[in-house]
Order: structure tokens, then C-alpha cells, then sequence
């Protein structure tokens, strides 16, 4: 092989990574939002309530236009704006998001049920929001069911960030005896 040929190859190895690391950097630096949703209780009334959270993750602010519930997996959904305002709080729509920061509704929970069960539209929630560019974004699906213990199924914030993992799973590692450092765990044998 010569000298010429493995120049040649390296340049275009070179400006493949470059090419990819500018896509990927580009990838990155809009907008991207993610749907939380979960059930709970409002504290001040004692009703279950349906909460959804949406989330910037990216790099650039986000317009959400509208929100919606949607029933089961069929196209029947409720838009947020038209509820009774007793019946759901968060903030009025559209809504700028700012990069990596989150805004909240709650939804009382016992009015998604009636509609549910009105619709003869299963079990299954999902919110759909729509932002200002055209498209949508869908939250997972979310079981609206009872508990079957009575009274709602409390889970734990869905908004938990990733610093707040490592620094209880450091936190539990160092409480049982494992040695934390910046290249790997050991275990403490009291040396």
C-alpha cells in the first residue's frame, strides 16, 4: 500500500467523523420534549388526580399549542383548554417551554374515568401534545385503573433527575461497605 492510499483513506475517515459528529451535534440541539405522566393525590381536596408533566429536554425553547387526553388507543380525545377549569390546573395554552425545564398540569382523575367508561374506551391514557412546528408527541400509556388495595397508586416522581440517581446510588454504595473512586468500586474489606 502506498504512502498516497493510506493519506486518501485517512482523509476520509476524518471527514466521515466530522460529517457525523456535526449531524449528531445538530440532533442535539433543537428541541425535544418528553411526556411524564402519573397518578397521585391533590393534597388540598383529597381527589386522585391524573398529573402529566412535559419536558424540554433539549437546547432551544418549545411551543406547546394544545394538550390532550386521549382514551384507550382509538382517536378519542379531550382537549385540556375545553375541560372546566375545575377540573384540571396547569398553565394556559400555548405555552413557551424554555430549554431543559419542565411545566405540569393535573387532571382530576375520577373525570377521566367518567369519560372513559362513557366512550366504552378501555383502561389506557395517554396526553398528546401539539407543538407550534405541526408535529405531536404521545406519552406512554398509563392505566387509569383503581388499585386494587383502594384508593390510588402512588408512584415516585417520574421527573427524578440523573445527578439525583448517582448521588443516592453513591450514597447506598458507600452505606454498604463499597469504596467509591473515580476508576471503579472495590469492595471495603477494611483495609
Amino acid at each position: 500500500m502506498t504512502a498516497d492510499r493510506v493519506l486518501s483513506i485517512l482523509g476520509a475517515v476524518a471527514g466521515l467523523t466530522a460529517l457525523f459528529a456535526q449531524l449528531w451535534q445538530f440532533v442535539l440541539s433543537g428541541s425535544r420534549i418528553r411526556i411524564f405522566t402519573f397518578k397521585g393525590v391533590n393534597t388540598r381536596t383529597q381527589r386522585e388526580v391524573l398529573s402529566f408533566d412535559v419536558q424540554n429536554r433539549g437546547r432551544m425553547p418549545i411551543t406547546i399549542q394544545s394538550l390532550a387526553v386521549e382514551l384507550g388507543w382509538s382517536d378519542i380525545h379531550f382537549q385540556i383548554s375545553q375541560m372546566n377549569s375545575t377540573h384540571f390546573k396547569g398553565p394556559e395554552l400555548p405555552l413557551r417551554i424554555e430549554a431543559l425545564s419542565v411545566a405540569s398540569w393535573i387532571v382530576d382523575l375520577p373525570v377521566v374515568r367518567e369519560m372513559a367508561v362513557e366512550h366504552k374506551s378501555g383502561d389506557t391514557v395517554r396526553v398528546f401534545a401539539t407543538l407550534a412546528t405541526g408535529k405531536g408527541k404521545r406519552s406512554k400509556g398509563f392505566s387509569i385503573l383503581e388499585d386494587p388495595l383502594g384508593g390510588p397508586v402512588l408512584r415516585w416522581p417520574a421527573l427524578m433527575t440523573l445527578r439525583f440517581r448517582r448521588i443516592v446510588k453513591r450514597a447506598w454504595r458507600k452505606a454498604h461497605g463499597w469504596r467509591v473512586g473515580q476508576s471503579k468500586l472495590s469492595k471495603n474489606n477494611g483495609n
